[in-house]
């Protein structure tokens, strides 16, 4: 939050990639397998320690925390004032895990 340029240009960046002939194409593919891996490991860990390893949702984990966390820093580039980065990543990340470890009845998106 303290260099907002920088996250700027990565945001920009990690947008234009998504098209196969942009040169930053495999650095970020690679950037968001690597850390979905370091977020599935993290969260793998703390599953084991609670007795529940759920491949398939860990898997829906990762790839939510890391969606919610480029998703609030757009956010967050266009209304600083109103989206607190930090408070939001946590809250999100929170809702996510406890989602898994302490399930709750289905919704009706189910």
């Amino acid at each position: 939050m303290t260099h907002a340029g920088i996250l700027q240009a990565f945001v920009v960046l990690s947008a234009e990639s998504v098209t196969d002939d942009h040169p930053a194409h495999e650095f970020f593919r690679k950037r968001y397998e690597t850390l979905r891996g370091e977020i599935s490991r993290a969260f793998g860990e703390i599953c084991a320690q609670r007795g529940s390893v759920d491949a398939p949702q860990i898997a829906a984990t990762t790839a939510s925390v890391t969606a919610v966390m480029d998703g609030l820093q757009v956010q967050w580039l266009l209304d600083r004032e109103n989206v607190a980065l930090a408070e939001a990543s946590r809250f999100a990340i929170e809702a996510i895990a406890a989602a898994v470890l302490a399930p709750q009845p289905r919704t009706i998106f189910d």
